[in-house]
């Protein structure tokens, strides 16, 4: 009779109720990462769609304007998939964290079964190699995004010097080189605004200091040696926690304009 009657308990009903919610999350978000880079290619597509049927139409300056437009929208198109899917991987991770310890947690009261502290403590060390993943995989995301800006900037001042000096009696050709000198500029004000590769490298410094912490209470060794196992978890979780407010902290001055922090600085002087 007891049996029949836990599944039906008020903790039982209000963690179905977390599962559910956080499986439509992830649904939701997996979602929405389809519609974004559905949209970012679907502007490439136009992109060349147009400068194909410019060259078909019998205009001889047709890959003039590709070179404009395919930079153009790539990049609009990355922003747009960028926009749509930052966050995205990390919030669903999130999501199927929770929902991985929520369905856990479920289980152990089904089982009679109440998590002491320690227990907690051991779940957190558990969920330290996901949270390095995702902060690593974010650094790849900055990384990516600031080799992009810097090899458009490159690649697009190249190309704007060598159609101004091939074409410049041309109309076009001016009009080619004036886009190109455009998106150039464009995505020099996105790295520096956007600071991606500072970004990146706090995310990798700070996975990098949770990975040391994390070998280091495995194998037992400097602080985590000769000690019990529950103030080694304990130590644990203090040190991850410090690395994080120090990541956080640095983040919140990397999200401020460079002109904002050099002024602190000098008040600071």
């Amino acid at each position: 009779m007891a049996d029949e009657e836990i599944p039906h308990s008020p903790q039982v009903v209000k963690l179905d109720t977390k599962i559910a919610e956080y499986q439509r999350q992830i649904r939701s978000i997996t979602l929405g990462r389809r519609i974004g880079f559905g949209v970012g290619v679907g502007l490439i597509v136009l992109s060349i769609a147009m400068i194909v049927v410019t060259v078909i139409a019998g205009s001889d300056s047709g890959w003039l304007y590709g070179a404009v437009l395919v930079p153009a929208l790539t990049i609009v198109a990355w922003m747009t998939i960028g926009d749509l899917t930052e966050g995205s991987t990390d919030e669903r991770a999130r999501a199927r964290e929770q929902l991985r310890l929520s369905q856990i947690k479920r289980s152990e009261f089904l089982a009679g079964k109440v998590p002491p502290s320690q227990t907690i403590r051991s779940r957190y060390r558990d969920s330290l190699p996901d949270l390095i993943g995702r902060l690593r995989r974010r650094a790849d995301r900055y990384q990516r995004a600031s080799t992009m800006l810097q090899s458009s900037v490159i690649i697009g001042s190249l190309a704007s010097a060598a159609v101004t000096a091939t074409f410049a009696d041309s109309a076009d050709g001016r009009l080619a080189a004036v886009g190109l000198s455009l998106i150039v500029g464009i995505c020099a004000s996105f790295s520096t605004t956007f600071r991606f590769r500072e970004k990146g490298a706090n995310l990798q410094s700070t996975a990098t200091d949770i990975e040391r912490e994390y070998r280091m209470s495995a194998l037992s060794v400097g602080d985590y040696a000769e000690v019990s196992e529950e103030k080694r978890l304990q130590t644990l979780a203090e040190r991850v926690e410090e690395i994080r407010q120090r990541h956080a902290e640095r983040e919140g001055e990397l999200s401020q304009p460079s002109d904002v922090q050099q002024s602190g600085a000098i008040e600071l002087q």
